[in-house]
């Protein structure tokens, strides 16, 4: 959130420090990231999904259970999982079948229509625009 020339932290809101590069920022209490560059991801060619699906859906399934399953441990019973840049939202199937509630935030059109196709729940949209106040997540 920008206000007037400074860059504030949608967590803290504290004004945010210049980062490495430019037009990026971080907030010194929390470390969130931000960026003034713009965002162009829904009008840039597209690779093909399809296939990127087809090669990759499998493996990727493998790992991310096997991700799931070792840490659930240090998951609560009945936890929920905010799954950011969820994509084809591969992550909450493996941590669906594992019980855990999900919810995805993407901001690509087509992957969010992808995952939402796919029977998830999924924002359309950016974080911190979405959820960084949000408590229902």
């Amino acid at each position: 959130m920008l206000v007037g020339h400074e860059q504030l932290c949608p967590v803290w809101n504290n004004a945010m420090v210049p980062d490495l590069l430019s037009a990026t920022f971080r907030c010194p209490a929390c470390g969130f990231f931000a960026s003034k560059l713009p965002v162009r991801i829904n009008s840039v060619q597209r690779i093909d999904e399809d296939a990127r699906e087809r090669a990759l859906k499998g493996v990727r399934l493998s790992n991310l259970q096997q991700l799931v399953t070792e840490c659930a441990d240090f998951l609560p019973g009945g936890g929920r999982l905010l799954d950011i840049g969820c994509a084809h939202g591969w992550f909450m199937e493996a941590a669906k079948a594992c019980g855990i509630t999900c919810v995805g935030i993407e901001p690509d059109l087509e992957m969010e229509r992808r995952a939402r196709s796919a029977g998830h729940n999924v924002d359309f949209g950016l974080i911190p625009r979405r959820h960084a106040r949000r408590s229902t997540v």
